[in-house]
This record gives structure tokens, sequence and C-alpha cells, in this order.
């Protein structure tokens, strides 16, 4: 693993101020690339050092070359603003992160991270899965659902439907909303919250890329008793 500090300037209303988004990466040569992208305020290493975990898992196991990212405000409050700084990392660097000129990109986000890749996922071609976890609306629907009705490859969706989980309903939409995807998937979680607590749940959520990711035979899911422990 190796981390890259990236930097730019944004000006907004008369005010200009730097920018500075830590990155993780973790190489592995199958010219895949997964990025990882938390909700807001999400942090590099996520709770337990979960996010961490699982990028260690995947490029371990042949998944793909792993580029974690966090979540931090920006002067716009656009929470597709450090996304789209990675994805302008990672796609002129791709030679050195998985070996390949021309990548596949696989993202995954959760909540606002996930809402955040769903408004955007039109406007890369490379991008031919995503995994959306617990996605939530906040980056504006109208451009949610503009997006992913122009996005022509893979989607899945894994919601709870606990306490403070979004649920069904709010997972129904990202779904439907991606009228030309080859494949699109929803997965309700019983007992599971917002942020997959519990050692169950943390499980799911560590088979959900592994899931989504791979090709046919894709491996059982959920499975409660399966993937890694990320906490208690």
């Amino acid at each position: 693993m190796v981390k890259k500090a990236l930097s730019w300037i944004e000006s907004l209303n008369g005010r200009t101020e730097k920018f500075k988004l830590e990155i993780a990466i973790h190489p592995f040569t199958n010219g895949k690339i997964i990025i990882n992208y938390p909700g807001v305020e999400g942090s590099l290493d996520g709770y337990n050092n979960k996010y961490k975990v699982l990028a260690e898992e995947m490029a371990k196991r042949g998944l793909g070359a792993v580029v974690r990212s966090p979540n931090p405000p920006t002067l716009s409050f656009g929470w597709d603003t450090n996304l789209r700084q990675v994805l302008s990392f990672v796609l002129p660097n791709s030679k050195k992160i998985c070996g390949s000129e021309r990548p596949e990109l696989f993202l995954m986000g959760t909540s606002t991270g996930a809402g955040a890749i769903a408004s955007l996922v039109w406007e890369y071609p490379e991008i031919t899965k995503i995994l959306l976890l617990e996605p939530a609306i906040l980056p504006g629907e109208n451009l949610i659902k503009t997006s992913l009705s122009k996005y022509g490859e893979e989607i899945y969706v894994v919601v709870g439907n606990g306490y403070s989980a979004l649920g069904r309903k709010i997972g129904e939409r990202f779904v439907n909303y991606s009228t030309n995807a080859t494949r699109r998937e929803l997965f309700e979680i019983p007992d599971c919250d917002h942020h997959f607590s519990g050692e169950k749940n943390g499980r799911i959520f560590s088979q959900a890329p592994f899931y989504a990711f791979s090709v046919e035979p894709k491996p059982k899911f959920p499975d409660p008793k399966g993937g890694t422990k990320l906490y208690e």
C-alpha cells in the first residue's frame, strides 16, 4: 500500500481555498481498479479500519487494485468533488496502479458516497460496475436519475431494513433509474442499519464487492456467516 496526497484550489463567492486529499493505493496488475468512496466526512480507513482491511483482502484475492479515499467537506460542499479528484488521478496513472492504460473501473460507495457515484457514473465510460451500499440521494435526485438513466453497465444496490437504514424504497429508486443497465440487482439485508453495524452485517458488507465485482459464477451473497470479520 502507498499513500498519495492530491491537492487542488477551489474558488466560490470570492473565496479561494486550497484543499488536500490523502488517498491510499493497493496496486494489483489485472487491469481493474476498485475505488472505495465513503459517505459525508467519511475517513480513509473507516470504522475499525474496515475499509483498509477490505481493500487489503480485495487486492490479496485478486479482485483488483484498490484506491481508497476519505470524503471531507470542500468549499463547494459538492460531495462528488473528492471523487472527481480521485478519478482525475487514477485514470492517467492507471498503468502504475493496475498494469493497464485502459483500466476497468469498479466503484463502491456508502451513503452519500454512493449517491455521489450515481450522480456522475455516466460521465466515465471506464466505469463498468458500481456497488451502492445504503445509497443516499443527498447530491440531488434529478441529477442521479439523469446519470443512471445514461449508464449502460452493471449496478448492485445493498440496503438494510433495520433502524436508521434508508431501506428498500430508496434502493429501488436507484435500481429503477438504471433503465439501460446491463445488470441491476437489489439486496435488502434484514436487521441491518445504515452503518452495517454488528459482526453479521459487517461480514455481509465485506462480501458485497466480491459479489458485485466478480464474474460468473458469483459467490453466495449475502451470507451472514461468510466474509471477513470487520468488527464486533
